[in-house]
């Protein structure tokens, strides 16, 4: 009998945690309905400040030990907290880093009304803190879904910069797209920023588009599904 297959479920909103739109329904829904099929299902998300540590009963990852994450030149460190979806024992990771995620609003600014200039840097740096979390327990999932071009960026990092690390070379990904009118396109050297290969941006690389960096159409190129 083949054994179900363990599953981390990456996405950048979550309901009841986070909502904007239906990714966060699926994300609250989805999960729950895999676990009671008989997959092993656990969920990743950013921890945002409007999420009320206290409210979900959040608690320092047990299993998870914090990770420096580097973007550019700098260095930011990534700690995880753990609950579980409400009336479920599905499991919730969420990544902490104040710099990216400690700000009112998950995309946009709520008081500018336009989305935040770095979403590049927070979005890419979440998969890199989502891989640093996976580096230590890989064999712990078979397969990473990501969700839309906020998680694109985990198969990219997979078949590339992390192919050979010996907790993530077994991992298949699996890629939804829940609204392909957001694609994650930023400059160019938004990559170089995330150690990406150089390859990858070059004119006519895998994910460059139009003259900048499309997080979407990298997670297309090199997830194993879609």
């Amino acid at each position: 009998m083949t054994e179900a297959p363990r599953v981390l479920f990456v996405a950048s909103e979550v309901s009841p945690f986070a909502k904007v739109g239906g990714l966060a329904d699926v994300s609250g829904a989805l999960p729950k309905a895999l676990a009671k099929s008989g997959v092993h299902v656990e969920v990743a998300m950013p921890l945002y400040r409007s999420i009320d540590r206290e409210r979900w009963r959040l608690r320092l990852s047990e299993s998870f030990e914090p990770r420096m994450i580097r973007v550019g030149s700098r260095f930011l460190l990534a700690t995880y907290w753990q609950g579980r979806l409400p009336s479920s024992d599905v499991p919730v990771h969420f990544v902490d880093v104040p710099e990216w995620f400690g700000r009112d609003g998950v995309y946009d600014d709520p008081y500018e009304k336009q989305a935040w200039w770095d979403n590049g840097e927070r979005f890419g740096g979440f998969c890199l803190a989502v891989l640093a979390m996976l580096e230590q327990q890989g064999g712990r999932f078979d397969i990473v879904h990501a969700n839309d071009y906020q998680a694109a960026l985990l198969p990219v990092f997979l078949k590339t910069t992390h192919q050979y690390h010996p907790n993530l070379s077994r991992l298949k990904t699996l890629l939804t797209l829940h609204n392909v009118g957001y694609q994650g396109q930023f400059p160019l050297s938004l990559g170089e920023a995330l150690g990406l290969p150089p390859w990858t941006t070059e004119p006519f690389g895998t994910l460059e588009f139009f003259g900048g960096l499309n997080m979407l159409k990298g997670g297309c190129v090199f997830a194993d599904r879609i």
